[in-house]
């Protein structure tokens, strides 16, 4: 899933954390987790998302800083 360019999961009643593995999609460019369940802090592998121009994360229940 390295050379993974597009994540839409927008709207799929996900729950839980989001994964430290995300930090290893070096090539996404699009990512869509808007209106789920997830939750915790955001892991700090979301850094590591260098090709990164759309991320929406929005109406989920992440806490902690960004």
């Amino acid at each position: 899933m390295t050379n993974l360019e597009e994540l839409y999961l927008s709207h799929n009643d996900l729950t839980g954390t989001l994964s430290t593995w995300i930090g290893s999609m070096k090539k996404l460019r699009d990512l869509y987790l808007f209106a789920n369940g997830l939750d915790g802090n955001l892991p700090t592998e979301l850094g590591f998302l260098a090709s990164i121009e759309h991320l929406s994360m929005g109406e989920n229940k992440f806490t902690g800083p960004i």
